[in-house]
């Protein structure tokens, strides 16, 4: 039988008027949205992040094609409206990151039950641009936990080794478990592929939680296991070239991903999502559609509505700036007008400074803040693209972090350090941010990032 004598009874009309209204509310719930995907636009583009989340998002419409929801009235849904009155009321008091948080699991709400389940919410949630937030945050600890199992997993090969911190000691040498060896890109990867299987085989809430909790101890378990063969070849106990760290991570992330599928066919055969209908409730429909479109509209008027919450208290006092560092004196410039408009949005002080052919930037902090970020989000936000680099250590002992930094006409070497007025250092932001919110630092803090040109940099070991 056509489509044609399916709907010959009622005709088009009314069909073609019930998709148009569903297409115009959920374009009006989209576009209560609009400084959200404002921001997620210029994070995608800006390079201060990865742009990862496409792919997630990639394969979350993916998803939603090939399960076809049954596509309804968002705006009748009760967590729509939760979830769109937490984000009108929040929206001047949290940061841009946490809206988009609110924005995505509204969408998903909309999308009511359907056979993608949790996965679809994971891949929503995983689109955006969270890397470099994650690694701030959670990158310290996951070094210290991929220290430890390092540790432990060549004590089993006969390597007696020292951890100190995110560093591990062996014969006088010191190798840095530095933010790219934290796990944070191989979890953000196999949650991808997590969240992707449990949408594609509508798998419920139960065992994609059982599955998330197998995958968290193997790609934990391939992390510590990657740390240890940049061990083995970063001390010469394995002779290798440069080039094979990449080769490394990548051969043992497919192996995590390989036995990642076996887990899941053992663990999630036959155990998909039974939709069932709801049953239906005497709230008038049209009552809550108008509730929720006001909600719409107050969301995308928040920004001409509310005024940003208050911002980071800046540093306490006058800093005194360094006359010299490593023994050469320091000669200050006046920042350029670029670099006065970042000031103005820094909770702190920058000064800049040359010593030599290097070009030093110093940011002074009182108190711990997000805002304080890692030179190489910076570069990468101005077009550089960003290599890792072994760490370097001073004349005062103190581990510096380094990276190479390159454009098409610019190659340069830029290292990384933050003190404290004990003299205490970190050779990143995330470990001293959980060493000044545990207290175990106190400010104020210096950051001091050196820059020099690649060929100036290639007698630093």
């Amino acid at each position: 039988m056509s489509a044609g004598a399916l709907v010959a009874p009622f005709g088009w009309g009314p069909i073609r008027s019930i998709a148009a209204s569903v297409a115009w509310r959920w374009s009006l719930l989209v576009a209560a949205f609009w400084p959200v995907w404002a921001w997620y636009v210029t994070r995608l583009c800006d390079g201060s992040d990865e742009p990862l989340g496409i792919v997630a998002l990639a394969v979350a419409a993916a998803v939603v094609v090939r399960r076809r929801p049954a596509w309804r009235d968002p705006l009748c849904s009760v967590p729509v409206a939760v979830l769109l009155a937490a984000y009108a009321l929040t929206w001047p008091w949290v940061p841009p990151l946490v809206r988009s948080v609110l924005a995505v699991m509204t969408l998903c709400a909309g999308l009511g039950r359907f056979p993608g389940g949790p996965g679809t919410w994971g891949l929503a949630l995983l689109s955006l641009p969270i890397e470099s937030t994650v690694q701030f945050f959670l990158g310290y600890p996951l070094r210290l936990l991929a220290g430890a199992m390092t540790t432990r997993l060549l004590g089993i090969g006969g390597l007696s080794l020292e951890q100190q911190g995110v560093a591990l000691l062996w014969r006088g040498e010191t190798v840095l478990i530095d933010a790219p060896c934290s796990g944070v890109k191989m979890l953000w990867l196999g949650g991808v592929l997590l969240a992707g299987i449990a949408a594609w085989r509508g798998i419920g809430l139960g065992r994609t939680f059982l599955l998330g909790g197998a995958s968290l101890v193997l790609l934990l378990a391939g992390n510590a296991l990657r740390n240890a063969a940049l061990f083995l070849t970063e001390t010469r106990l394995v002779p290798a070239p440069e080039w094979s760290h990449g080769p490394i991570g990548l051969a043992i992330l497919g192996c995590c991903v390989l036995l990642m599928l076996q887990i899941d066919r053992r663990c999630t055969a036959d155990h998909r999502i039974v939709t069932t209908p709801r049953p239906r409730t005497h709230v008038d429909v049209g009552v809550r559609t108008g509730f929720a479109a006001a909600l719409c509209l107050i969301a995308a008027l928040m920004p001409a509505l509310a005024k940003e919450g208050p911002a980071e208290p800046s540093a306490d006092g006058a800093c005194v700036w360094p006359l010299a560092l490593e023994g050469r004196r320091l000669q200050y410039r006046p920042l350029t007008a670029e670099e006065q408009r970042f000031a103005r949005g820094f909770p702190g002080q920058i000064a800049v400074a040359s010593m030599g052919a290097r070009r030093i930037v110093l940011r002074f902090v009182a108190r711990p803040t997000r805002r304080l970020h890692p030179a190489a989000d910076c570069l990468r936000g101005i077009g550089y693209t960003v290599r890792p680099l072994p760490a370097w250590r001073d004349a005062d002992g103190h581990v510096w972090s380094r990276f190479q930094a390159t454009k098409p006409s610019e190659a340069c070497v830029v290292r990384e350090q933050i003190t404290d007025v004990s003299g205490r250092a970190w050779s990143d932001v995330s470990a001293w941010y959980w060493a000044a919110v545990l207290g175990q630092t106190e400010g104020p803090w210096l950051a001091v990032t050196a820059i020099e040109s690649a060929a100036g940099a290639a007698g630093m070991r």
